[in-house]
Order: C-alpha cells, then structure tokens, then sequence
C-alpha cells in the first residue's frame, strides 16, 4: 500500500490501490483543526484520486476505509504547515520585538529585511514548518551607525571673514548623534603657484 501525501499545504492528493481495495465500498473522512472539502475522482480502472483542502494548520488523520474500516496503516497522519512555511521572530537585548518585512520572491526564496531602532545585540530567530532551520537563532551586534548630517561645526576658524595670517585660530566639530565614524579635516592654502593641503583625522 503506497501513499503519497503532498509536502505542500493546500491540496493535498491521496492515492490508495492494490487487491485489498477489488471488492468493497471505498470512503474516506479527514479529522484535524479544520473541516476539510474532500473530492474523489473515479479514474474508472478500479482507482481514483482524492483531494482535500484544510483551511486551518495543523495535524490531520486521513482515514482510507473499505467497508467502513480502515485500510492498512490508515490513518495517514498529514501535518499541514500554515500558508507561509517560513517564520521569524526578531528582539533586541532588551527584549523589545522588531518588525521583520518578508516578502516572496518565487520557488521557495525570501526577502527579509529589518530596521534596527537601537544599538543593541539582536537576536533573528527563523523556523520552517514551525522548526528551527540550522544555526537558528542569529545573534547580530548593532553599532550606532553613521550621521553625517548630525556633525555641526562652528567657530572663528570656519568663518568666511575675519581670520589674520599668522595668527592662531580654532572651530569645534560636534559629533553628538552622529553615531560612529571618523571625521577628516582638510585645509588648503592657495598661492599665486600652488595649492597646499594638509589633513586630520579624528574618531568620535
């Protein structure tokens, strides 16, 4: 007694044959979470096919009878997988829940992506058919990242006027919520015959 039972939610095909099922009344009944819609098409040689959809995940029994009892090794147990198969949960080290945007891109292939709001380790937990794919779950370190349009800078010394040759002058950068980074200065001096520049580099 072969069975086929489709790894897929949605309709599922059951097919049943052999001398065990010449001479009799076939039936067939589905118990789980949902009711589910059965059809049998008799393929007129002594077989037929059977669908049924569940419209609810879960475990199913799949009962094959003849004569009002059921065949060898009925019930088949079906588990039937929610629409999308695959699932994700993503925290950060706080606990917080980050939404996660899925979107299908055909034969099996997802595109996730996330928006982390904190500078906090995050935690991506994945699952296929509600059990966990390998490696799952990923731990991600999130930096601050980089602001650059947070950095002001102010002072005499970035001033279009004012400033004298030979004398000392200064301005401040001010990196507050620019998040990580390093920041460069140039300076350039224009002669009559060349330019000369001279370069900086800080952290923040």
């Amino acid at each position: 007694m072969s069975v086929v039972v489709g790894p897929e939610a949605g309709p599922q095909t059951i097919r049943a044959w052999g001398p065990g099922l010449e001479n009799g009344i076939v039936g067939f009944a589905i118990e789980g979470p949902s009711q589910a819609k059965i059809e049998c098409a008799d393929q007129n040689d002594g077989s037929c096919d059977v669908l049924y959809w569940p419209t609810e995940p879960g475990e199913y029994a799949v009962h094959v009878t003849c004569d009002e009892q059921d065949i060898e090794h009925s019930p088949f147990m079906a588990l039937i997988a929610p629409d999308d198969q695959a699932s994700h949960a993503s925290k950060d080290a706080e606990g917080v829940p980050v939404e996660v945007q899925v979107r299908s891109k055909g034969g099996g292939v997802y595109s996730c992506s996330y928006s982390p709001s904190s500078a906090l380790k995050h935690t991506l937990a994945l699952t296929w058919g509600a059990c966990s794919i390998p490696r799952s779950p990923f731990r991600v370190a999130v930096g601050r990242g980089s602001h650059p349009g947070q950095v002001k800078v102010f002072g005499p010394g970035v001033e279009p006027t004012g400033l004298k040759a030979n004398e000392p002058t200064h301005f401040t950068v001010d990196c507050t919520g620019a998040g990580e980074g390093s920041a460069y200065t140039h300076t350039h001096t224009h002669t009559r015959t060349h330019t000369r520049m001279t370069e900086e580099e800080f952290r923040y």
